[in-house]
């Protein structure tokens, strides 16, 4: 047999074993079956990929295999979905991992426990402040620019959980939060954001502690002179308004270590009241 060789091939027949060394070599063994030629120069994956041709002694071809490849797989894993989702695409909507499926909470809030906080946080005591409002604003304007302001709240409050839950498909997490819904929506938006996100993250982070700093203070404060005009009129005890906040100050400090939602539902149903 005679072999012809361009780059590492080797073959086995029998007791026979032809290789070819170096890239370029050619080696010979004389045997009067057949002849093999193969054509790979400087291959860096060999064996993969290739074609050979098989002739006969007087020259003629009387076998041609197919060329042999390997087949294609589709391989899907969480790093290279990841990559896809951020370069945009492959949308994460077409992952099967759903969510809320995979959520699990320790004290669950129902439907009418999440309505009371909602409620609470939307209106709240904040609605003792509407008569002088309107007062001040005037009927036409008062009643286009609470509608206005309402449609535009419950339209970002609608797009804020769409985003949130679509990240969490993408990211293959149960649950995010505020600053993680910003930093994820830069870290898979267009390539030239993704190096904000974790700005954007300590963005929210920061605005998220000023407004609760801001209207905290405020409720705090009109709890505190309420109770003192409450108490004024009825009692005819007076004492000044720094000396409600300190005695409100121990219920607020409870309440604030409740840390679930589901506990909290009493003390958001009466705190309109």
């Amino acid at each position: 047999m005679t072999t012809e060789m361009n780059g590492d091939f080797s073959i086995n027949d029998n007791q026979i074993k032809v290789q070819a060394a170096k890239p370029g070599q050619t080696s010979n063994v004389n045997c009067d079956k057949m002849t093999i030629k193969t054509s790979r120069v400087n291959e860096d994956k060999p064996l993969l990929t290739g074609t050979a041709t098989l002739y006969n002694q007087n020259g003629s071809n009387f076998l041609s295999p197919s060329p042999r490849t390997l087949p294609t797989t589709n391989i899907s894993c969480s790093p290279m979905s990841e990559s896809l989702g951020k370069n945009g695409t492959d949308g994460g909507s077409t992952s099967d991992y759903n969510p809320l499926l995979n959520r699990q909470l320790e004290n669950p809030t129902s439907n009418f426990d999440t309505m009371i906080h909602l409620l609470k946080g939307n209106i709240g005591t904040g609605i003792l402040a509407m008569p002088d409002a309107f007062r001040n604003s005037g009927w036409l304007v008062g009643l286009v620019c609470t509608a206005l302001l309402g449609a535009v709240c419950t339209h970002c409050m609608h797009m804020l959980v769409r985003c949130s839950h679509e990240l969490c498909i993408r990211t293959q997490r149960p649950s995010l939060s505020f600053p993680n819904v910003a930093e994820m929506a830069f870290e898979y938006g267009p390539p030239k954001l993704q190096k904000y996100s974790s700005a954007a993250s300590k963005f929210i982070n920061t605005f998220l502690v000023m407004t609760q700093l801001g209207f905290c203070c405020v409720y705090f404060l009109f709890v505190a002179t309420n109770l003192q005009e409450v108490i004024t009129h009825y009692f005819s005890i007076k004492m000044s308004v720094q000396s409600y906040l300190l005695i409100l100050l121990v219920p607020m400090i409870l309440l604030n270590c409740v840390k679930s939602l589901k506990y909290l539902t009493p003390a958001s149903f009466l705190a309109p009241y």
